[in-house]
C-alpha cells in the first residue's frame, strides 16, 4: 500500500510540474538604449487567430507576462508614434516558454522613427508656404485614410514628416495660393476678384497625374528629401444652377466634384471641390486648370431613399464655360434575387429571438435575419458616390435598392453561409461575368445572382521549414476581383497534412501561408502584394477534386521580403 500510494504521489507531483505554467519578462529601449515606456507588447502562441495577451512597458521600460502556459510564442511590440514597418508592429522574437521557468532577459529594440521632409518651391525657385503635402503608400494594397499623413509647408517652404511608417511611397503637392494679376483701375467686387491663375496640383516629382508619379522610400536610416517646383496654370471659375427634380431631398449637405475624364485615374486628390449656396441653388467651383472633367453632384444622405445625382463631361478651356444647370434626378431602382442551382441547398428563413426590457417590462421579438447582403462599389467616383448594402431576403432570396446614381457599379454578393459561390450573374438580359454593370438614368435595373457548391479541394503546404511544426494561416489572393465577396483568409493547416476544404470558388489566385502566430499579429493587406507577386497562380475550378499548392512563408523570410522592399539590395548601414 505504502508503495502503491509513493508510486500515486510521484505521479501527481510529476503532472503538477508538468502543468506549471511559466513567464516572460525584458526590457524595451530605443536605438540608443535608453529605456521607454508605454510600449504595447503582445504574444500570439499560434494556436488561433486572436490577438493574444498584452501588456505595456513601464517607466523603466521593463515588462512581464505571466502566468504563460508553456509553448512557443511570437513576441511583438508597437508605439503609436513609431509604426514598424507597413504601418505594422515593430520586427517581432520567437520565444519558448518553459514549465515552471521564467524566460528573462529579453531586450527589445525600438527602430528609429521613420521621417521623411522636403521643400516646395515655385517656377522661380523661391519658397511657397503653406502647402498641403500628402503622403501614401505605393502599393496597390486599398488603405484607409489612417495610412495617410499630411504635413504643411513653412515660411521656407519646408515641410517634415516624423514617425510615419516606413513604407514606400507617393506624393503629392496642393498649393492654393492665388497667383497675382493686374488688376489696375478695377473696382473690387464684393466676392473679390476672380482667381485666374494658380499652381497646379503635383505629384512628386513634378507629374499631374497618379501614373507619372515617382515612388521613394521611407525608413529608418533613409530620411529622405524631396524637392517639388511647382507649374503656374492658368484656371477658369466653373458656375451654374442646380435644381431638384420631383422626389428628390436630402438633409445633409451635397457634394459638387470635378473628377478626371475616366475612372483609371486616382481620384482621392484629384477630383476638385466646389461650393454651393444651399438657399439661391447657385454653385461655383474655382481655380480650375483647362482640361476634360466629369461633373458629378449628388445628395450625401446615406439612409436616404430618395437619393438625387447628376454626371456629366465637362471641358474647360481658357476662357470659362457660360453657366449651366444641373438637374439633380432621382437613382435608379435596382431590383434582383439570389437563386441556388443544384447540390446548394434551398434558402430557408432564418430567424432570431431577441428580448427587450420596456417601462411594461421584458418584450421578446422574434426577427427575420438576411441571408447575407449586395454590395455595390462605384467605378466612375468611388470617394463621392456610395450605395448602402441590400439585405438578401433569408426566405425568397429577393434584394433591392431604392435608388442607385447612374454610373458604372462593380457588384459583389456576400453571403453568410460560406458553402456556394456566385456562379452567374445576369444584368437585365445579358451575362455580367466580370461583375460591372452601367445603371442607366430613368431605367429600371434587373440582377439576378445564381449560386453553386464550392469544389471540394485539397491543400498541402510547400517549402515548410523542416523544424516548423507551427500552426500555418492560408491566404489566397484572386487574380481578379470574384463575383463573391472574399476575405484574404481560408483556412488554418497543419505542416505533412492535407487538408480538404471548400472556401474558394472556382477562379485563378495565388496561395500563400504565414505561420500562424505571426500572421495573427498585424494587417495582412499591405503584406500580399508583396508575397504574391513571385508565385505563380493556380485555376480553381468548378469541378474540384483538385491538390493545390500553398507557398508558406516564415516570418523571417517574411521579414526579409519587406526590407529589401525598402531598403533595396544594398541598405545604408544606418538601417536597423
Amino acid at each position: 500500500m505504502h508503495r502503491t500510494l509513493a508510486v500515486f504521489v510521484l505521479m501527481t507531483l510529476r503532472a503538477w510540474s508538468q502543468q506549471q505554467p511559466g513567464s516572460i519578462s525584458g526590457l524595451v529601449v530605443d536605438a540608443s538604449g535608453s529605456p521607454v515606456s508605454d510600449v504595447r507588447l503582445r504574444l500570439t502562441d499560434g494556436q488561433s487567430t486572436g490577438s493574444g495577451t498584452e501588456t505595456n512597458s513601464q517607466p523603466d521600460g521593463a515588462f512581464r507576462f505571466a502566468p504563460l502556459p508553456p509553448g512557443r510564442y511570437y513576441l511583438y511590440f508597437e508605439q503609436f508614434q513609431n509604426p514598424g514597418p507597413l504601418g505594422g508592429p515593430q520586427t517581432g522574437i520567437r520565444v519558448e516558454v518553459k514549465t515552471g521557468r521564467e524566460t528573462a532577459g529579453l531586450r527589445l529594440t525600438l527602430a528609429p522613427p521613420t521621417a521623411a521632409s522636403g521643400r516646395i518651391l515655385d517656377d522661380d525657385g523661391q519658397p511657397v508656404v503653406g502647402c498641403q503635402v500628402f503622403l501614401f503608400p505605393a502599393g496597390p494594397q486599398e488603405y484607409g485614410w489612417n495610412r495617410i499623413n499630411m504635413a504643411i509647408t513653412n515660411d521656407r517652404g519646408n515641410f517634415r514628416f516624423e514617425g510615419i511608417p516606413p513604407d514606400r511611397y507617393v506624393a503629392y503637392a496642393h498649393c492654393m495660393d492665388i497667383l497675382p494679376t493686374e488688376h489696375l483701375l478695377d473696382v473690387v467686387p464684393s466676392e473679390g476678384f476672380e482667381t485666374k491663375a494658380t499652381w497646379l496640383p503635383l505629384y512628386y516629382a513634378g507629374s499631374p497625374t497618379r501614373t507619372g508619379a515617382q515612388e521613394f522610400s521611407a525608413a529608418p536610416g533613409l530620411d529622405p528629401r524631396l524637392e517639388i517646383h511647382l507649374q503656374a496654370a492658368s484656371v477658369s471659375t466653373i458656375t451654374g444652377q442646380l435644381t431638384a427634380a420631383p422626389g428628390v431631398a436630402w438633409q445633409n449637405p451635397l457634394s459638387i466634384e470635378l473628377h478626371p475624364p475616366t475612372p483609371e485615374e486616382d481620384t482621392r486628390y484629384s477630383h476638385i471641390n466646389g461650393l454651393l449656396d444651399h438657399k439661391t441653388g447657385r454653385f461655383t467651383i474655382r481655380a480650375v486648370p483647362p482640361g476634360s472633367y466629369r461633373l458629378i453632384a449628388n445628395t450625401s444622405d446615406r439612409n436616404s431613399t430618395t437619393p438625387g445625382s447628376a454626371t456629366f463631361p465637362i471641358t474647360v478651356g481658357n476662357i470659362a464655360p457660360n453657366p449651366f444647370p444641373i438637374v439633380l434626378r432621382p437613382g435608379v431602382a435596382v431590383t434582383g434575387v439570389v437563386e441556388n442551382g443544384p447540390g446548394v441547398p434551398a434558402m430557408q428563413p432564418i430567424f432570431q429571438t431577441r428580448t427587450e426590457h420596456t417601462p411594461s417590462g421584458p418584450v421578446t421579438r422574434r426577427e427575420k435575419l438576411p441571408a447575407g447582403h449586395i454590395i455595390l462599389e462605384s467605378i466612375d467616383a468611388p470617394s463621392s458616390l456610395y450605395v448602402a448594402p441590400a439585405e438578401i431576403d433569408s426566405e425568397t432570396g429577393a434584394f433591392a435598392f431604392p435608388a442607385v446614381p447612374p454610373g458604372l457599379w462593380r457588384v459583389r454578393c456576400g453571403l453568410n453561409v460560406n458553402s456556394s459561390y456566385v456562379e452567374s450573374l445576369q444584368f437585365n438580359d445579358k451575362l455580367a461575368p466580370d461583375g460591372v454593370v452601367e445603371i442607366l438614368p430613368g431605367r429600371a435595373a434587373a440582377l439576378r445572382f445564381r449560386m453553386a457548391a464550392k469544389p471540394d479541394l485539397d491543400l498541402h503546404l510547400d517549402n515548410v521549414p523542416t523544424d516548423n511544426q507551427c500552426n500555418w494561416m492560408v491566404l489566397a489572393v484572386p487574380e481578379t476581383p470574384p463575383l463573391t465577396q472574399l476575405g484574404e483568409f481560408v483556412t488554418i493547416a497543419k505542416p505533412g497534412s492535407v487538408l480538404g476544404f471548400r472556401a474558394l470558388p472556382p477562379g485563378r489566385y495565388r496561395l500563400l501561408a504565414l505561420e500562424l502566430d505571426f500572421a495573427a499579429s498585424r494587417d495582412r493587406a499591405p503584406l500580399l502584394p508583396l508575397l504574391s507577386r513571385d508565385i505563380d497562380p493556380v485555376e480553381v475550378s468548378a469541378t474540384g477534386n483538385q491538390s493545390l499548392p500553398v507557398r508558406c512563408f516564415s516570418a523571417a523570410e517574411v521579414e526579409t521580403i519587406v526590407r529589401t522592399y525598402l531598403y533595396g539590395d544594398n541598405p545604408p548601414p544606418t538601417a536597423p
